[in-house]
């Protein structure tokens, strides 16, 4: 998955006015995207033989551990 596709497909449906971060990261063993709102909500991102699998959201900062 390369990180270019994944802020293109996230821009695509919030819009590209939205502040992100985005690196790589292992979730599970596995290789996924982090994506870091301006507001502090996350989304990660998995995939496989170049599709996305699985698209994690948690919206409120609170309920995460910090993430180094």
């Amino acid at each position: 998955m390369k990180l270019f596709e994944v802020v293109r497909f996230c821009a695509g449906i919030y819009g590209p006015r939205r502040e992100w971060t985005a690196r790589r990261v292992e979730l599970n063993g596995e290789p996924a995207i982090l994506l870091t709102r301006a507001d502090g909500g996350r989304y990660t991102m998995t995939a496989a033989a170049g599709r996305i699998t699985g698209i994690y959201v948690v919206g409120n900062p609170e309920k995460l551990p910090p993430v180094d």
